[in-house]
């Protein structure tokens, strides 16, 4: 692919609707997830939809790009103008296809949800004619219409019409025509505003329609594209790819020049689609024409990153948005440790890599380490001594900040996972292994010169094991093998004797961290479901509680200190807790979509957490992305608002936000799905400001919960709003 030589300042800056630093990322940048869509309105403003929640914006042509934290997967956006816009998407905990319409009026800074979609429904596409007439459509022969801006969707059932099983894409020309297309081998026309209906056979499997006005109209597949210069009453077939060739996206300028994406290459029309010269190799998934040359285009790298990439000239040559900073590129990171706010390794899964930065992350070295396996954990003492354990039972050692890796003899093949150090010479190490699921621990006196198997009370698959000093450790174990429930088991003598604490307890311990003699922490794992729920121990172990904590799978857990801990997992899932796991803030919701493997923070600020296909992330405020109520109430809200709760679902805590114009008295209670009040969490007269409120939902079982709030003003006006949220233990 080309790549012409030109400067572009890129800025991705922090949108008003994340109010403090939170996590950013620092591989790739500006954002790992690849971009579905490119949306221009005019020359000026744009967005990309990333495969995350997030959106980029800019008001300048591209020059600076803001990023907005929306909380919210988007499938389609859809702009009338510069500040009013509408999308089809998702909250990113909510299973997948199942999709919402939020409404925005400032370009995109802050959505709300006008039509909740269910399962049935499955709406994926958005059109509007103007800003009061719009369409939405989706799965089982579902479509929408509203004639007041999106604030009530009327159903135009098109049950008489079941060949057309889900619907790709609507376009109307004006209030009345229009066109429905999608999984058939008909498309659909109305002119009555979608009251009644005729079938179009020109118009099978047609994935999307575009109109450049009420009489130039193109529809296209992954295979083909056709358009009509009549409105439809016939149609032309312009293109016709070859079978490994795909359409992504199609742009018209005018009658005369189209442009257009797919898998391989970027075309470009200058007779009405005739004929199609190749521009370049470059594969986009969205793109969008500005300026009459210039070209903004977004899409994958490598499958499943960020690609996002700029054309001054039709799309002849290209210039990378996104940057990589270190030398492996997209792999995936399995682990991160850090030792101070600049020194930090990464080890990578199966390239069996590692990584160096010594300026906070913002670039990374590779480092020579001898080994084909898999790379499991990484544990630096300081910064120059530290191991590596993986597969196959190797352990590797450097005492010189990892110029060299030097590999040790553990007398085993096992998986090793996981390791626990409390000075440079005495260690231990766990693993287990799938061919018969036992496992084995591993203690060194001598800096790992020799390492000695340690028996546990017969426990036969150690998975997890931390020390904090030379005799107070514990280790999680299957009792007879890795199949078995995790028990945990404590030593105060070095790991001579054992005591096995949890007894016959039904609780799947894997995962053990312990912050001082008394204070620790351990995953269950919730058999195939994968989820997982945290407890902890005040007393060294004898007695565990459950946090209540269930709500994803987790890939690790760290704790600085008693109070300050974090969890990362799936779906780019990241947690926090500043009162020792009493409670739980979802710090992002989808800021990416990918699987984190690995944290490490040094302090309570600062702290990084990597994961699938080079991402890394950091944050130096510990991790905060929601502003308390005392920085809220420095902007004075200027309407009545009550927010959705976060994170929801939600087990057993959920933040609720709102915010009022005036001082009034405010009632914000909850209610069961009988209407029956459970309990009332703010009853008391409160000035003009935003507001959160936690809310534990211990004591209460599964279901959906609705929470309302109520304000009395001065003038005795009374401003009611109620929402609803879903409880899941």
């Amino acid at each position: 692919m080309a790549r012409k030589s030109i400067f572009i300042i890129l800025f991705i800056i922090l949108a008003k609707t994340i109010l403090s630093q939170g996590w950013q990322w620092q591989n790739p940048k500006p954002l790992g997830d690849p971009i579905h869509q490119v949306l221009f309105i005019d020359n000026q403003v744009g967005w990309m939809a990333p495969e995350n929640s997030t959106l980029l914006k800019t008001t300048n042509g591209g020059s600076t790009w803001t990023t907005v934290y929306t909380n919210i997967y988007f499938d389609r956006l859809y702009f009338i103008d510069r500040n009013e816009g509408w999308a089809v998407g998702r909250k990113h905990y909510v299973p997948e296809y199942i999709n919402s319409v939020y409404h925005t009026t400032d370009g995109g800074l802050s959505w709300e949800v006008q039509f909740a979609d269910t399962l049935s429904n499955n709406v994926s596409n958005i059109f509007f004619v103007n800003k009061e007439h719009g369409w939405i459509g989706g799965g089982l022969s579902n479509i929408y219409q509203t004639t007041n801006g999106g604030k009530h969707w009327e159903s135009k059932d098109l049950q008489d019409y079941p060949f057309l099983r889900e619907v790709y894409s609507v376009l109307f020309v004006d209030t009345l025509k229009g066109w429905a297309v999608g999984d058939s081998p008909y498309g659909l026309k109305t002119t009555d505003g979608g009251n009644s209906w005729s079938r179009d056979s020109s118009l099978g499997y047609v994935g999307e329609l575009i109109a450049l006005d009420s009489l130039n109209i193109w529809a296209l597949n992954s295979s083909w594209i056709i358009k009509t210069t009549n409105s439809g009453i016939s149609w032309e077939l312009m293109k016709k790819n070859q079978p490994d060739e795909r359409n992504t996206d199609l742009f018209i300028k005018d009658t005369s020049r189209i442009f257009l994406s797919t898998n391989q290459a970027f075309y470009e029309s200058t007779d009405g689609g005739k004929t199609w010269p190749k521009n370049s190799d470059e594969d986009l998934n969205g793109f969008s024409v500005i300026n009459g040359n210039e070209v903004w285009g977004g899409g994958a790298m490598n499958t499943l990153s960020s690609k996002i990439v700029y054309s001054t000239d039709n799309g002849h040559s290209w210039t990378d948005i996104v940057t990589v900073n270190n030398p492996l590129g997209y792999t995936s990171y399995g682990d991160v440790d850090f030792v101070d706010k600049n020194t930090g390794w990464i080890i990578t899964e199966l390239d069996s890599s590692v990584l160096k930065t010594t300026n906070g992350g913002e670039s990374w070295s590779e480092q020579n380490i001898d080994t084909d396996q898999w790379l499991r954990k990484i544990f630096m003492i300081d910064n120059q001594t530290g191991y590596i354990v993986g597969n196959s039972g190797i352990i590797f050692k450097t005492t010189n900040g990892g110029t060299d890796w030097l590999p040790q003899n553990s007398g085993t093949n096992y998986e090793l996972a996981s390791i626990s150090f409390i000075n440079e010479r005495n260690g231990w190490v766990a693993g287990t292994t799938v061919d018969d699921y036992t496992g084995v621990l591993l203690r060194t006196t001598n800096g790992g010169e020799n390492w000695d198997k340690v028996s546990i009370n017969g426990a036969a698959a150690p998975t997890s094991v931390c020390f904090i000093d030379s005799l107070q450790g514990w280790v999680t174990a299957g009792k007879n093998s890795y199949n078995d429930l995790g028990r945990i088991y404590k030593t105060i003598d070095g790991g001579e004797t054992w005591t096995e604490l949890t007894g016959g307890a039904s609780v799947n311990f894997r995962n053990i961290l312990f912050v001082d003699s008394t204070e620790g922490f351990s995953f269950w794992y919730n058999g195939p479901a994968g989820l997982a729920e945290i407890y902890s121990t005040k007393d060294g172990g004898e007695n565990w509680h459950i946090k209540g904590f269930k709500n994803t799978v987790f890939g690790r857990i760290k704790f600085i200190n008693k109070n300050n801990g974090w969890l990362v997992g799936s779906f780019g899932r990241i947690y926090g807790t500043t009162d020792g796991g009493d409670s739980w803030k979802e710090q992002l919701s989808g800021f990416t979509s990918r699987e984190l493997y690995g944290i490490d923070f040094i302090d309570p600020n600062n702290g990084w957490t990597v994961g699938w296909y080079g991402t890394i992330l950091h944050t130096t405020n510990g991790g905060v992305t929601f502003v308390d109520s005392k920085k809220n109430n420095k902007e004075t809200p200027t309407n009545f608002q009550l927010y959705q709760n976060y994170p929801n679902p939600f087990n057993p805590s959920t933040t609720i936000q709102y915010q009022i114009p005036a001082t009034g008295f405010v009632t914000l209670k909850i209610y069961d799905v009988l209407g029956r009040e459970i309990v009332t969490l703010v009853n008391k007269e409160q000035t003009t400001g935003r507001y959160e409120v936690s809310f534990n939902a211990s004591n209460l079982s599964s279901g959906v919960y609705f929470y309302s709030l109520s304000v009395t003003s001065s003038n005795k006006i009374n401003n009611i709003q109620v929402r609803k949220m879903v409880l899941i233990k």
